[in-house]
């Protein structure tokens, strides 16, 4: 009854009287108030007024690779020859495949986003035979930059990446793609870069990961998605030594994915969402901070590679520890050149 003594209640109930009385048709009324009431019944449960809406139950099947999306179409023929997945692995070879009572095609290499809506579950498939790139661009769709994912195990990410996309900054990023390249037999190394610029309090470097495709290496940033050219040259981390031509450097885009967890980036109760939007808006302007000096580690030794030796004394306050080597003693000691 505390309605009945609400002054602004009462003139707006008074309002809509007067409106549905005068304006629309008594009919229409009755019978919006009859649909209303039915719909109402039906959803808390009476059975008589429920609806049946049919709905399209069938699988979702999303091709991807590097920057385009497709949506697959089973195959017509189910007397082909065919494989089942497992569902506790994340790559497969190219061939034929039954999901969800269908068969479909997936000879093409790269990524391939399930859902069977009936059994409630979606998989990621990465088809890999020899193309590496392929790879790798399947993979950049698969994470995304942020915390979420940071610091667990590389059995809980990759159990968490069947079915779903990962949240993870540079390094454990590179860290994950490493070591699951090294169970595929894959050459690679993580690279860490370091700023001779004014040291901040978010922003002194990026991790990257370099792979060996036809014998040389290559640098692949999967925390945004790219890799690097020069003209028609692959870059690796030794050509960032002392690197000055920005203006003209290639990105590569590896794939098109809205890459960033903007709810789970912070820096304990800071959120970064702002940063990491500016980066990606100025994104050159950020790797000629932050990819200055490579750093690789091998069997426990940290290497940095250095154009210039009047920085080495800086370095050596950070890095009290590191090798400097000049960029040919880095060049000869990880590329083999002279």
């Amino acid at each position: 009854m505390k309605l009945l003594t609400n002054r602004p209640f009462l003139f707006l109930l008074i309002l809509n009287i007067v409106y549905f009385t005068t304006v629309i048709d008594k009919h229409q009324v009755m019978v919006y108030a009859k649909q209303s009431i039915k719909r109402v019944l039906g959803e808390i449960g009476v059975k008589k007024y429920q609806q049946n809406i049919p709905i399209d139950s069938r699988n979702l099947v999303i091709y991807f690779n590097k920057e385009k999306s497709d949506t697959l179409t089973p195959l017509e023929n189910n007397s082909t020859k065919y494989k089942h997945f497992s569902n506790d692995k994340l790559i497969f070879k190219p061939t034929i495949y039954k999901f969800g009572g269908e068969l479909y095609d997936l000879t093409q290499e790269g990524l391939y986003y399930m859902v069977d809506f009936k059994q409630g579950v979606a998989h990621n498939v990465i088809i890999y035979n020899k193309n590496i790139y392929s790879l790798l661009s399947s993979l950049s769709w698969l994470v995304v930059h942020g915390t979420n994912d940071d610091g667990k195990s590389f059995e809980t990410n990759y159990n968490n990446i069947l079915h779903s996309k990962l949240s993870l900054t540079c390094g454990d990023i590179s860290s994950f793609v490493s070591t699951l390249l090294n169970r595929l037999n894959i050459e690679n190394r993580v690279v860490n870069f370091v700023t001779m610029d004014k040291k901040n309090s978010y922003d002194n470097g990026h991790v990257l990961i370099e792979v060996k495709i036809d014998g040389k290496y290559t640098l692949f940033d999967l925390d945004n998605n790219q890799y690097f050219m020069q003209g028609e040259k692959a870059l690796s981390a030794k050509d960032f030594i002392g690197f000055k031509s920005w203006d003209s450097l290639k990105l590569i885009k590896l794939s098109n994915d809205n890459n960033v967890d903007a709810q789970h980036f912070s820096v304990g109760s800071i959120s970064l969402h702002g940063f990491i939007d500016n980066v990606n808006n100025h994104i050159k302007k950020w790797y000629k901070r932050v990819m200055q000096v490579p750093m690789i580690s091998e069997e426990g030794v940290v290497y940095m590679g250095l154009s210039n030796k009047k920085d080495v004394g800086d370095l050596l306050k950070y890095y009290p520890n590191a090798v400097i080597l000049s960029r040919d003693e880095f060049n000869k000691k990880f590329y083999g050149e002279q």
